[in-house]
């Protein structure tokens, strides 16, 4: 799923200003388990898929809620230095977009340069090793990838 599949499916990982927090949680201060950080991100692409995207200003707000929730659930305490860039900067990527996004700004979602490309392949690669209920999800940066 690429990020503007979550975002036109989990938006960059793996394609949203009103209810967001004020910036992504580098560390939850009680993170989660694995299995949760997993039921979080499939609560995440599950809520995305049931979003209209005919209203791209709602369907933009409704998926900055998704991911504010799953930022509230934050990542495991093991997760590597470099998944959990790729996380926060998912998170970001959705919560800088405007009020009343357009098409078009949401699919700015998956531009990254390949630094950042370099994050959100290490969260998936950190998602399908950890999340079987997630197989076959990729990065929604990653323009290449097929929508789940």
């Amino acid at each position: 799923m690429k990020l503007g599949a979550v975002a036109a499916g989990l938006v960059l990982v793996l394609g949203g200003v009103a209810g967001c927090s004020d910036g992504p949680a580098t560390e939850a201060k009680d993170a989660p388990s694995v299995g949760e950080f997993c039921d979080a991100l499939v609560t995440f692409r599950d809520t995305v898929r049931t979003l209209d995207s005919s209203d791209v200003a709602g369907y933009a707000d409704q998926l900055q809620e998704a991911a504010d929730a799953l930022d509230r659930i934050g990542t495991p305490e093991d997760i590597p230095d470099d998944a959990r860039a790729g996380f926060v900067l998912t998170i970001t990527q959705i919560d800088d977009l405007p009020p009343n996004a357009t098409q078009d700004d949401t699919a700015k979602l998956g531009d990254v340069d390949d630094a950042d490309r370099h994050t959100l392949e290490a969260l998936e690669n950190y998602i399908q090793s950890s999340c079987p209920k997630l197989t076959g999800i990729t990065s929604p940066a990653d323009p290449e990838s097929p929508s789940s």
